[in-house]
């Protein structure tokens, strides 16, 4: 709360991205902050919506089909934003994918 605070503070006006739920969400909410829902095409995710830890196998999906399948649903659930992380070894046949995906919104 208090960086985004700072951050209006020093920026005016600003779009903050994250979690779909949360702390930083609600802060926004109250404060009157534009925020969008990130969502992420290449991590696996938990039946509550989070995240799978980095941690654990599975945590990230490097099937370019499969990034591109999560990309449109959460996109169709509302989120806002999605991320494609480029550290993953797949990365740039994942973006294609889900670029490609989501404007032939198929």
């Amino acid at each position: 709360a208090l960086v985004l605070g700072a951050i209006r503070e020093a920026l005016g006006p600003v779009i903050v991205v994250g979690p779909p739920r949360g702390e930083q969400r609600r802060f926004c909410e109250r404060e009157g902050l534009a925020f969008e829902r990130e969502g992420f095409a290449d991590r696996a995710m938990r039946p509550d919506g989070s995240l799978v830890p980095r941690s654990e196998p599975g945590a990230l999906i490097t099937d370019p089909s499969l990034a591109a399948a999560q990309a449109l649903r959460l996109a169709r659930e509302g989120h806002d934003t999605i991320c494609v992380h480029g550290d993953g070894p797949h990365a740039l046949e994942i973006a294609s994918a889900v670029r490609a995906a989501l404007v032939a919104g198929r």
